[in-house]
């Protein structure tokens, strides 16, 4: 009716034919009123017919940008009514999208710009977002001010999702490229995963020993619990119908876009297994082989949970080369760490054999190696041997924390198992000779086969995994070493178990070495200690006085030696020397030289005769030379008649305070030709003091010129002359920090 009636009034106007100025432009005016009216009123109609028609979703919002109407296209996908989206149409936008689209419509009005924005939208039923892209046009009337707002909503999921997939494949190169380690890479790759693309990321990835491990990342807005059942499962196992396990076999992706309890039933075992699938509520699922050539190392599983939207084609491929290319960038890291693991391992050996070449005793070398491998191998270790009864006792322990330390040390010595039990992994080890490797033990389960004080001990330290290997003797074990960790921020791997083997197995030898070295050690210092003087002269006006230490370090014991003894004429022998060499052959030979210097002074107290009796006592000069000093002293004249073989000066300190060197002496005991050798003499005044000593005291730095001066100002210190035992005193005052070689000390103290 509105079109006719525009008609109407131009047909007057024209029969009138005002032919005016003024009439022809307000006809004017009328007539395009009239017919933009008119269009107008006839166009709706057919827009609105023809949007009602289309896939688009289509909408229009008046000159203020308010909603007034949407076709049936958006109506039936957002599955809201008309007037809900007249009066809120932003229902449907996602949260995080809202204002920053509406800030968006703001300007577009205020401008009468056209609107563009993407943004992600679902249905009001819905739980699943897609992205679209939303675009609005102004109209404008004949006087160009903005009368409505044409606007359509287009679905680019899709092309949004290959974009992302596109995003994460270069985020995953620059993740890659970046990581150090393995358990790195994995964990950066399941949060780069987690990015719009899914919503929980599974990495089952073969270890080097041919075991899987699992790793499980679920995005902010996945429950934990659903992470934790998830990752309780042990990746599935070859030959199952389980997608991972299909995909490790054939190296071949699958990808479910929609999972149903079909598949489930299908595809999933045991029943535990398809509960959890349930609770999980698994939606749509890419699995991509790790490939390296001609092996597949694990398997990349990205799950939707949240989200109705299957992976795209485009995803599926970018998850297939990040799988790719995280099972070459592990491959490049693991070859890096073995060449490492060996540079580290020939390093440890090496630290091992220098340790151990230092130490001659049995607790110093089993103390230096453990040292090698704490805490750079284990966060601590000890270690156990057999005794006679086959009895393990604790023999060594370090640990780097002095006070947990000092807990385990004092159990040294102690059994740790006793030989009546046969259970237990030190007593498998025993038994197979193998090492064990256990990630955890429960203290009543250790308590059934170790002593309870030294478990309790050991417990203290911290005591998580560990691994035990064998200590051989030949080919029987002699005991077990054990490497522990006190929690699971570190664990073991089958690297370090073949490392500790051949550390034990380099490690036997020099324990061999040593307690054999503790054998004739212990025989050796039993026949000094019967050689050496069980009491010294007492005489009047004299006060004897000596200490012998055995070295610690340098050399075993056996090569010094003092003696003083009161002959049938009153006077008074006194000697000391040093063999060449160390052990029971340097001890018979120190005693066989001892005892001829006695032999030769109960015959004739002339101390060139003693020393000519000891030098022929050698039985074999030319593989063995003695230094040696012999005095006699005659109490009555208070004087002292001796000879020197090569030995080290003695020292007398003066009354007033200066020191005198008794010189003179030939060539040592074995290398003493036919040269004349003659006496000399010395006075010992009342308030002096004469030292007598071998070199281990001054040549214990390997300076024996600061050695010698250290022992100057001792023979001075002011109360050298009023202490009980002043050898004792020149022993503690030169060899602040012990001797490394044997060191023979004998003073007389003259009244």
């Amino acid at each position: 009716m509105k079109r006719t009636g525009t008609g109407t009034a131009a047909g007057s106007a024209s029969r009138d034919s005002v032919d005016t100025a003024a009439s022809r432009d307000s006809l004017d005016s009328a007539s395009r009123e009239s017919v933009d009216t008119a269009s107008r009123d006839c166009v709706e109609p057919f827009f609105q017919s023809l949007v009602e028609c289309i896939p688009q979703m289509v909408w229009t919002k008046d000159a203020n940008g308010v909603n007034d109407y949407c076709n049936r296209r958006f109506i039936e996908y957002m599955q809201v009514t008309k007037d809900e989206f007249v009066h809120n149409s932003w229902a449907v936008a996602h949260p995080d999208d809202i204002a920053r689209g509406q800030e968006a419509w703001r300007l577009a009005v205020a401008t009468g710009t056209p609107y563009e924005s993407e943004m992600r939208l679902r249905p009001k039923d819905s739980h699943t977002y897609r992205w679209f892209l939303v675009r609005a046009v102004p109209h404008r009337d004949a006087a160009g001010r903005i009368d409505k707002w044409f606007g359509t909503t287009t679905d680019i999921n899709a092309q949004r999702r290959a974009l992302e997939a596109m995003d994460f494949l270069s985020q995953s190169g620059a993740t890659i490229s970046g990581a150090e380690d393995v358990p790195e890479v994995l964990e950066r790759l399941a949060r780069a995963s987690l990015e719009d693309l899914a919503d929980i990321s599974i990495f089952d990835l073969e270890n080097e020993d041919g075991t899987f491990r699992r790793l499980v990342t679920g995005s902010p807005h996945v429950s934990t619990a659903a992470v934790r059942v998830t990752e309780a499962f042990d990746p599935p196992r070859a030959g199952e119908p389980h997608p991972i396990a299909r995909v490790m076999d054939d190296g071949h992706t699958i990808h479910i876009p929609h999972v149903d309890e079909d598949f489930i039933l299908r595809s999933i075992t045991p029943k535990e297994r398809q509960d959890a699938w349930r609770f999980v509520a698994i939606k749509s699922l890419v699995s991509a082989p790790m490939t390296v050539p001609g092996r597949v190392r694990g398997a990349l599983t990205l799950l939707r949970t949240r989200s109705d939207v299957p992976f795209e084609p485009s995803e599926v491929r970018a998850i297939e080369e990040v799988a790719r290319r995280a099972a070459g960038a592990i491959d490049n890291i693991r070859f890096h760490q073995r060449e490492q693991r060996a540079a580290n391992d020939l390093r440890a050996f090496a630290d091992l054999g220098e340790s151990i070449s230092e130490s001659v005793g049995l607790q110093e070398t089993l103390d230096a190696a453990i040292h090698v491998i704490v805490p750079s191998r284990a966060d601590w270790a000890f270690i156990t041997l057999l005794d006679g009864r086959g009895d393990l006792r604790l023999a060594a322990v370090y640990h780097p924390d002095e006070a947990k330390r000092r807990i385990v040390a004092a159990r040294i010595g102690d059994v740790y198992r006793p030989a009546e039990s046969t259970a237990g992994i030190a007593s498998e080890v025993v038994r197979t000779k193998s090492p064990v490797y256990r990630p955890g033990i429960a203290y009543a389960d250790a308590a059934n086969f170790v002593n309870l004080p030294v478990l309790d001990a050991v417990w203290s330290a911290g005591f998580a995994s560990f691994v035990v290997v064998p200590l051989f003797a030949g080919s029987a074990v002699r005991g077990t070493v054990h490497l522990c960790m006190q929690n699971d921020a570190r664990a073991f791997v089958q690297a370090d178990v073949d490392f500790f083997q051949e550390f034990a197995r380099r490690l036997a030898p020099a324990i061999a070495n040593a307690e054999l070295f503790e054998r004739e050690r212990l025989v050796a210092r039993s026949f000094q200690d019967a050689a050496l003087p069980a009491r010294l002269p007492d005489v009047p006006g004299f006060a004897f006085h000596a200490i012998y230490e055995a070295g610690q370090a340098e050399a075993l014991v056996g090569g010094d030696w003092y003696d003083a003894f009161t002959l049938a004429s009153g006077k008074i022998v006194v000697s000391i020397g040093d063999v060449a060499g160390s052990g029971l052959p340097a001890a018979v030979t120190m005693a066989s030289v001892r005892q001829a210097i006695r032999g030769a002074a109960h015959a004739d107290a002339d101390p060139c005769g003693m020393l000519e009796a000891a030098d022929r006592a050698l039985d074999d000069p030319a593989r063995r030379f003695v230094t040696a000093f012999v005095g006699v002293i005659d109490p009555a004249t208070s004087t002292i008649a001796y000879q020197n073989a090569g030995h080290p000066p003695p020292l007398l300190r003066k009354p007033d305070g200066t020191l005198r060197e008794l010189l003179g002496g030939g060539a040592p005991l074995g290398l003493r030709g036919d040269e004349e050798a003659c006496v000399h003499q010395h006075d010992l005044p009342a308030g002096s003091l004469l030292a007598l000593y071998t070199d281990g005291l001054t040549e214990s730095t390997h300076d024996v010129l600061e050695g010698e001066r250290q022992l100057h100002a001792a023979l001075l210190h002011p109360d050298l002359g009023v202490v009980e035992n002043p050898a004792k005193m020149l022993h503690d005052l030169v060899l602040v920090d012990g001797s490394r070689d044997d060191v023979a000390i004998l003073t007389v103290a003259i009244r």
